[in-house]
């Protein structure tokens, strides 16, 4: 038992004119939808994805040695509830839609297409506008 958890980057030069005229409606390979897919799974059983009233995920590590916690605001988070507790955190900025369906144990995200994000944490993708200076070098 796992819930898939999918992100989507749209592909902003994507056409359905172009789809419709030259491939029956559909996607090519010089006219796709996706401009990349992440996609991880949730093992164990899934009870519930409940989206946080918390707007803020703090990041964790370490860096020249030292450990940090640093508050990165504007967060969408869900707290994936069953067999194991974990956590999807995305700046608010970059999300088109969020759709997921605990009978089918999917969670699928879509980004706004030309979103600049980082991806430090599988689950966790800020805007790098919202990216903490501290850990650009």
């Amino acid at each position: 038992m796992s819930m898939t958890c999918r992100f989507l980057m749209p592909n902003e030069e994507y056409s359905s004119e172009f789809a419709e005229k030259h491939n029956e409606g559909k996607e090519s390979a010089d006219n796709y939808k996706i401009l990349w897919e992440d996609e991880f799974s949730i093992n164990g059983k899934v009870v519930s994805v409940e989206l946080s009233k918390e707007d803020t995920f703090f990041l964790q590590g370490q860096k020249d040695g030292e450990d940090f916690q640093l508050p990165i605001a504007n967060m969408k988070i869900w707290e994936v509830n069953g067999d194991n507790q974990n956590r999807i955190a995305v700046s608010e900025s970059v999300i088109e839609t969020v759709d997921f369906d605990l009978e089918k144990e999917v969670f699928e995200l879509v980004f706004k297409e030309k979103s600049v994000l980082t991806n430090v944490i599988p689950g966790v993708y800020i805007d790098v506008d919202d990216f903490p200076k501290e850990l650009v070098q």
